[in-house]
């Protein structure tokens, strides 16, 4: 028992990179798009609702994104904090 706690934890402890799938642009034509894409969600929301301008603008921009953009693989370096693994910086 002792033994099988141990390898998990030296396993766990020595995957120092993660992988994700997010949407990211790369070309500058895609950023143009969800420029143009956010202009539109903005006008297109509704003036009298009580959301806040900042974030509005946010969710415009994650929707858009994801709309315009691939899916890319992106690389981060997992850090320690408190003793628990955290997503920490990004890997170029």
């Amino acid at each position: 028992m002792r033994h099988t706690l141990l390898l998990m934890l030296l396993v766990s402890c020595s995957a120092s990179e993660e992988v994700r799938l997010e949407h990211e642009c790369v070309d500058a034509m895609d950023r143009v798009m969800v420029v143009d894409c956010m202009v539109k969600c903005a006008n297109a929301a509704n003036p009298k609702s009580d959301e806040e301008g900042e974030d509005l603008v946010s969710q415009c921009d994650r929707s858009c994104t994801k709309m315009v953009c691939p899916l890319q693989a992106v690389r981060y370096r997992r850090e320690w904090h408190e003793g628990r693994a955290e997503l920490g910086r990004r890997v170029q």
